[in-house]
Formats: C-alpha cells, sequence, structure tokens
C-alpha cells in the first residue's frame, strides 16, 4: 500500500512539474528515449489514469494528470487544452533586431588633460 501511494504522489509530482516546465522536461524527456525511465513514466501515468476514482480522491490530482497525458501525447488533447507555460514562439516568424555596434577606433588614443588651475 505504501508503494502505491509513493507511485501515486510522485505521479502528480511529476504532472506539476512537467505542465509548469515543459520547455525544459521534454527536453530530457526526449533524452530518456533509450533509457527505461521513460517506460516507468508511461506505465506509471497510465496506472495512476486508469485507477482515476483513487488516484483524484479528494484533490485536484485528475484534472491535473489529465492535462500532463495530453502534454505528454499519451491521450489525444482536447479542442481547449492550451497550456500557458510552453513557449511556442516559431523562430522563421520572430523578427531579430540586432542593435548597431558603435564601431571603435582601433589603435592607441591620448585621454584629455583636465588642468584644475
Amino acid at each position: 500500500m505504501d508503494a502505491l501511494s509513493l507511485l501515486y504522489e510522485n505521479c502528480a509530482l511529476f504532472a506539476d512539474i512537467y505542465l509548469r516546465y515543459p520547455d525544459v522536461t521534454e527536453s530530457l524527456y526526449k533524452k530518456m528515449k533509450a533509457l527505461q525511465f521513460r517506460e516507468t513514466i508511461v506505465r506509471s501515468m497510465q496506472l495512476c489514469y486508469d485507477r482515476k476514482d483513487v488516484f483524484t480522491k479528494g484533490n485536484d490530482n485528475g484534472k491535473l494528470l489529465n492535462l500532463a497525458m495530453q502534454e505528454l501525447k499519451l491521450i489525444p488533447k482536447t479542442k481547449d487544452f492550451f497550456n500557458p507555460n510552453r513557449n511556442t514562439l516559431v523562430e522563421t516568424n520572430k523578427k531579430v533586431i540586432k542593435k548597431e555596434k558603435k564601431k571603435l577606433p582601433r589603435g592607441p588614443s591620448l585621454s584629455k588633460v583636465k588642468s584644475e588651475l
């Protein structure tokens, strides 16, 4: 029973982190393709999703789990799904404005002397 409660807590924690920092966690999640860690996450999330009645008892973890599974593409996304924490700016549409650097003269220079007479 303790292992199951730990699984529920860790799934809720992972879902919360994934929804708050999707760009960072997605890059880490993609790197874990070869590792068994990714499969463990998917199986844990599926188990919690299948047993929603136990997982969501007295809290909002059901909504959190549902949104995280949509973000992970484990279940189909709903039409109104939107993660405000995701940076979805397309690089091609973004205009890059560079500041023009002031060209400094090359070589040695003399500084101006102020006389205090």
